[in-house]
């Protein structure tokens, strides 16, 4: 997937994702009708990403050679890799994690109280990815060879998945009562403030994306990228004990929007003291 979308033609690609998950979820409504049934779920997942690896993998050596993989060139790969590495291990200390925090402070049932709300904000995240994938390798291509139509494109990308999420947000905010009831169930009343807070990180992260993701890596600035995130990270951590003991699962939502802001904050104040500032015309 990764090299189709290098290459800017991900047709193929999406067709196949957007098709086999639609069939694995058809499935599992047929196939799995009790408790007892609950293995075929893992058995669905690994059947329908294998057939779309295979299908992927023989239209990629069609294009280009197999190679055999080395030493050389499997240090080589993770070099390459590794400030995305650090990215997507700094970026747990305030995701992934608040909800193993949580499980330490409050009960199980209040860990719940957030861990659903968390998952339909990353439902609702993932309406950003195809957006943000056919974005950035066209990005990336442009900062090396026209920065100013890459600085047209970063502001386009700014105001149209900023906007996205901005838009996501106010729904969110009105229709939380509504979602919570249909996604989780009446009993997780107490979510509707968590999912209201968690609400406000939709605009925090698109926007946080292309200034991070789409702007400062293809621009070489993985080393303040990564510092950015880390920091983050540990505002999170700072803040999370506190928050929860105050307020529970509202109180580490707070401290997860928090330390986007925080990430927003960072890199526009980075990218702004750069010769790299893409927000204006007259951008080097």
């Amino acid at each position: 997937m990764w090299y189709f979308q290098a290459i800017e033609k991900q047709r193929l690609p999406a067709a196949l994702t957007l098709t086999g998950r639609l069939i694995f979820t058809g499935l599992v409504f047929v196939l799995v009708r009790s408790k007892g049934d609950a293995y075929m779920v893992l058995y669905l997942q690994l059947v329908s990403g294998l057939a779309i690896f295979l299908i992927l993998a023989a239209a990629l050596w069609r294009q280009v050679r197999f190679p055999r993989p080395t030493w050389q060139r499997t240090v080589h790969a993770l070099r390459l890799g590794w400030s995305m590495f650090l990215f997507r291990s700094a970026v747990s200390l305030y995701t992934s994690l608040n909800t193993f925090l949580l499980g330490w402070f409050v009960p199980a049932a209040q860990v719940a109280f957030f861990g659903g709300p968390e998952r339909l904000m990353k439902a609702a995240l993932s309406g950003f990815s195809p957006l943000t994938q056919a974005l950035y390798p066209r990005m990336a291509r442009l900062v090396t060879s026209d920065r100013s139509g890459a600085g047209r494109m970063a502001r386009l990308g700014l105001a149209s998945i900023g906007g996205m999420g901005a838009v996501g947000c106010v729904l969110v905010l009105f229709l939380a009562p509504w979602m919570v009831k249909v996604a989780l169930g009446a009993s997780y009343e107490p979510a509707v403030p968590v999912l209201r807070i968690l609400a406000l990180q939709l605009p925090l992260i698109g926007i946080s994306n292309v200034l991070g993701i789409q702007w400062m890596l293809p621009l070489g600035m993985d080393a303040e990228f990564n510092r950015i995130i880390l920091m983050a990270g540990l505002l999170n951590l700072c803040l999370a004990v506190p928050f929860t003991l105050q307020w529970g699962p509202s109180g580490i939502a707070m401290s997860a929007v928090a330390a986007e802001v925080f990430v927003v904050g960072g890199q526009w104040y980075v990218i702004g003291r750069s010769p790299h500032t893409f927000w204006k015309e007259s951008s080097k």
